[in-house]
């Protein structure tokens, strides 16, 4: 998301029960309440791309037993089993780098991560989870690219 001013803080509950017309309420319902509308756009931002560095290095995570689990802790260690590419990116996207991050590794199928770093130092979290990835095969590289963003502007 962008935002064309200050973000609104807080958290927010909202539930849409409507037979139809939901997504239409909603967007009115945040206009009277905040003062705001959103649309989409591409837009310029800087991002970071997963690639594959090294596809032998790759072959030793992939996930041949079908189990599935899951844990991630505040200090910094996240652990997924039976887990997509787009998994990684999503994990690292919203509770890591706080940047979007897009798959561009090619690889379908599903893969055993366990990843762990200093999460508290953020002057050390980006070249430790780098790190990380570097050690199974995977690239993360900062790049700046249109991608499409929820714009939200204030409307008063």
């Amino acid at each position: 998301m962008a935002f064309s001013g200050p973000t609104m803080g807080g958290k927010y509950d909202y539930i849409a029960n409507l037979s139809q017309g939901s997504e239409a309420a909603f967007r009115q319902k945040i206009k009277e309440q905040f003062g705001v509308v959103a649309h989409k756009a591409v837009i310029a931002a800087d991002v970071w791309v997963l690639k594959v560095s090294d596809p032998e290095k790759i072959k030793t995570i992939i996930n041949t037993s079908g189990h599935a689990s899951r844990g991630v802790d505040g200090s910094g260690e996240w652990k997924e089993e039976n887990a997509t590419m787009a998994n990684l990116a999503g994990a690292l996207e919203g509770m890591y780098l706080f940047a979007p991050v897009i798959d561009r590794t090619g690889l379908p199928g599903k893969y055993d991560f366990s990843l762990s770093w200093d999460c508290l130092d953020k002057s050390k979290r980006i070249p430790m989870i780098t790190d990380e990835l570097k050690q199974v095969g995977i690239e993360l590289v900062s790049s700046r690219e249109p991608i499409e963003m929820l714009v939200v502007e204030k409307t008063r």
